[in-house]
């Protein structure tokens, strides 16, 4: 059987959080994600903690994501870090300096243990590490484009020059690439490792359209990590605008494949966010080619169409989040 989850955020009300839970569990759902943004580090603690108590005594499995946190993982919310530190943030190769952190800094990852210490005071039971990335625009979407691109800060320049013998150039090589990506690697191995320690399972989830530019090409270094225990991808076809059941389709597949490989748990998450009106069958069908690849997780992103959020919200959420039902019914 598919284990079934869903993402939950933009509420911090207990009363409404309660009734929502009745609903979650009608689905049903296995497990649920909480987002734990820079905002709820500062100020919701208590409240993500008795909302993850109330999941756990619905019988779900608990997620907790560092969302937007540092600009370095997915999420549509601001980072204090960046704010208090600017000078640990990424450089791009034209000079300016960016709002978000540089994952190759040691600074922000002794920040980021310290948001998984406190994350183990919340008692949940898997970090999910979304989308791990370098800054990106969205006009960069080949190897060869000439736009800007990150990271040049200091840090970067002086490790890039001691393990390949040569300044970073204004283009973004083969060379640079490898760099960034492996800078990724170490970030996501140390987080991992110290979650791990805390009693933690770790799922990665990796952005399918642009893992070049991002920073992580080779999903199997991810997926061969000893402390990797969920391989995960957010195949959004409507999103980035490709069709839909091909690309599910493509990514379930590799997925799939690695997590076999490297024998990890595997997951996919279906698009239930910015769905345009008319569109909302495609919902279903995303669903029906991940199940059909038969990964060890399907979840959806995310409550309720995303209705509470406007920027992300569905022109008809009540529709697809009957699509949802109707998709995961019996799987």
């Amino acid at each position: 059987m598919i284990k079934k989850g869903v993402s939950y955020f933009s509420n911090r009300y207990l009363s409404h959080f309660k009734e929502d839970l009745v609903e979650i569990q009608s689905f049903p759902f296995h497990y649920i994600l909480h987002t734990f943004s820079e905002n709820d580090l500062a100020y919701y603690r208590g409240t993500l903690q008795k909302m993850i108590a109330l999941s756990k005594e619905a019988g779900l499995q608990v997620y907790v994501d560092p969302w937007g946190v540092g600009g370095v993982f997915g999420g549509e919310a601001f980072s204090r870090f960046v704010a208090q530190h600017p000078e640990e943030c990424q450089v791009l190769s034209s000079g300016r300096r960016l709002a978000a952190a540089c994952p190759a800094r040691p600074r922000f990852l002794d920040f980021m243990k310290g948001w998984l210490e406190a994350v183990s005071q919340l008692k949940s039971d898997v970090v999910f590490w979304d989308e791990p990335h370098f800054y990106f625009e969205n006009n960069l979407t080949s190897r060869n484009s000439s736009e800007d691109w990150a990271c040049c800060c200091d840090f970067c320049r002086h490790e890039f020059k001691k393990q390949w013998g040569h300044e970073m150039g204004p283009e973004l090589t083969a060379e640079i690439l490898t760099f960034r990506e492996e800078c990724l690697i170490s970030f996501l191995r140390s987080l991992c490792s110290r979650a791990h320690q805390l009693g933690f399972k770790n799922a990665v989830c990796l952005v399918p359209k642009f893992e070049k530019i991002l920073g992580i090409e080779h999903w199997e270094k991810v997926a061969s990590l000893p402390e990797v225990d969920i391989l995960s991808a957010d195949p959004y076809a409507i999103l980035l605008n490709v069709q839909v059941r091909d690309f599910v389709r493509e990514i379930t597949q590799r997925v799939t494949g690695l997590a076999q490989k490297f024998g990890k748990e595997s997951e996919i998450w279906v698009q239930a966010f910015r769905i345009p009106k008319g569109r909302e069958e495609e919902v279903t069908w995303a669903i029906q080619e991940a199940s059909s690849g038969k990964p060890s997780r399907l979840a959806v992103w995310s409550h309720r169409g995303t209705e509470a959020m406007s920027e992300l919200s569905c022109d008809r959420p009540e529709l697809v989040w009957e699509k949802v039902r109707e998709g995961f019914h019996g799987r």
